[in-house]
């Protein structure tokens, strides 16, 4: 039986442009938009078919580094007790699994992060393209990186968005919400995924929700740790004004 056991009421956002406009306000997209539209005007004014096999490869790389992030970084096993790390993982995955319903737990905040990692995937990428006797090495990375990568990210906020939200929601965003739920209500160490299409790569890696033989963790809101850990109590604590964490839900979050 699918079960889902959060105590907290999901965030209104009720039609489809108002969770696209959501993510669309979140702070590193105002880096990032101007650097999109930039790269459309390039990809449309120097046309090449190497622009189109670039944008579909930031694609790929965006849904792999989106899996990889998820499955290793954001769930490794945490520290013995509350240090920097720790504080980290809390506030960047851990409180959104403790609280998945609360908006200011669902990402997408921090204005320099992701420009900035995009910035360095530019990089590399022109560096090997250079390598490797490419022409235009800076200008097919750009595309590759700002027309295929970066708004695929931006669709995953939309997801993510999309799979917490409560309202109305068509065929896509029901699928979407459905597949995200089983990793926060029924097995956390599946569906690593949130983009639409994302289950390939978890296919791939054989970490895809199978409803008929998956095994239902126990305190599965805090990833295996008791709900009651002294940890998490303090983390808890730590960032409750930050993030606007009750002390009813606190108190909900222990049980």
């Amino acid at each position: 039986m699918i079960i889902r056991d959060d105590n907290f009421k999901p965030y209104p956002l009720l039609r489809t442009h108002h969770r696209v406009m959501h993510v669309l306000r979140l702070p590193p997209q105002k880096i990032l938009l101007p650097l999109i539209a930039v790269a459309l005007a390039l990809f449309i004014a120097f046309w090449t078919p190497w622009f189109l096999i670039a944008a579909l490869s930031g694609i790929a790389l965006q849904y792999l580094i989106e899996y990889l992030i998820h499955r290793f970084l954001y769930h490794m096993a945490p520290p013995d007790q509350v240090n920097g790390l720790f504080k980290w993982l809390y506030s960047s995955h851990w409180g959104h699994h403790d609280f998945p319903n609360n908006p200011n737990l669902w990402g997408g905040t921090d204005r320099w992060f992701v420009p900035i990692i995009s910035s360095i995937f530019f990089l590399l990428i022109s560096g090997l393209l250079a390598l490797f006797g490419n022409d235009t090495p800076f200008l097919l990375a750009f595309i590759a990186v700002y027309l295929g990568a970066i708004p695929t990210y931006i669709t995953y906020e939309w997801a993510h968005v999309t799979a917490h939200a409560a309202g109305q929601k068509n065929w896509l965003e029901r699928y979407i919400t459905k597949e995200h739920a089983y990793h926060h209500f029924q097995d956390f160490s599946t569906n690593y995924h949130v983009n639409a299409g994302g289950i390939v790569v978890d296919k791939a890696f054989g970490t895809a929700f199978d409803r008929d033989t998956y095994n239902r963790p126990d305190n599965i809101r805090t990833m295996g740790l008791a709900p009651d850990d002294p940890r998490l109590i303090e983390l808890r604590d730590l960032y409750a004004n930050d993030y606007g964490i009750s002390k009813s839900d606190r108190a909900k979050a222990l049980s």
